[in-house]
């Protein structure tokens, strides 16, 4: 997987490979950085997000934990240098999300609330396994590893939940979700839903 973002200026490809993260140019495929993040099984599914024209968070699991780095450049030269470092936060393969500097996510299973500024927890509540989530307006949408469907406000004070349901009953809901017109479409190795979702922004595109 890979990601175009715009860093330093800079649109470039972001690509998470066996032993780190580099960004690459769009119009020759140079590799402009590369910062070394490594675990045991030589694999990083997380993608990383970008905080501001110059920073990012990325990270993944298998007890390495995530890094926020600072991208700079000068003329031709580039460096990716780090900025924070926590093994208690550790996407294996479950993308996160940041609001107003707070990052929501699942560390090896476990919902999690960090500081972006200083990799510091706020909180953590629960577990859902390998499951996936999204920020949808202050609401993040969450499926568990076993099926469950979880709304749960963005709040740095506590991890408190609006409503969950069992949606899928077979296999490991391990798949990405996606949400667009006030629809939600989850899918497993062996089924598929498309749910009608009442955020605020779905109630102001009706």
């Amino acid at each position: 997987m890979a990601r175009v973002e715009s860093i330093a200026g800079v649109r470039q490809l972001l690509i998470p490979n066996g032993n780190g993260l580099s960004g690459h140019s769009l119009e020759t495929g140079e590799e402009l950085w590369f910062y070394p993040l490594e675990n045991g099984s030589n694999v990083h599914s997380a993608m990383p997000w970008v905080l501001d024209d110059d920073s990012l968070l990325f990270g993944t699991g298998y007890g390495v934990g995530t890094v926020r780095l600072d991208i700079k450049h000068d003329g031709d030269t580039w460096s990716a240098t780090k900025h924070w470092a926590s093994n208690r936060f550790r996407p294996k393969f479950n993308d996160f999300v940041v609001r107003d500097g707070l990052l929501y996510g699942l560390d090896d299973g476990t919902l999690t609330c960090l500081d972006v500024q200083n990799g510091s927890i706020k909180w953590k509540a629960g577990r859902y396994g390998y499951g996936q989530l999204l920020l949808v307006d202050d609401l993040l949408i969450l499926i568990s590893e076993d099926g469950e469907l979880l709304l749960i406000p963005a709040d740095v004070q506590k991890a408190g939940t609006a409503g969950f349901n069992q949606i899928l009953d077979s296999g490991f809901c391990w798949n990405q979700m996606a949400f667009a017109n006030g629809r939600l479409f989850v899918r497993n190795s062996s089924e598929a839903l498309c749910l009608e979702v009442a955020t605020q922004s779905a109630k102001e595109q009706q």
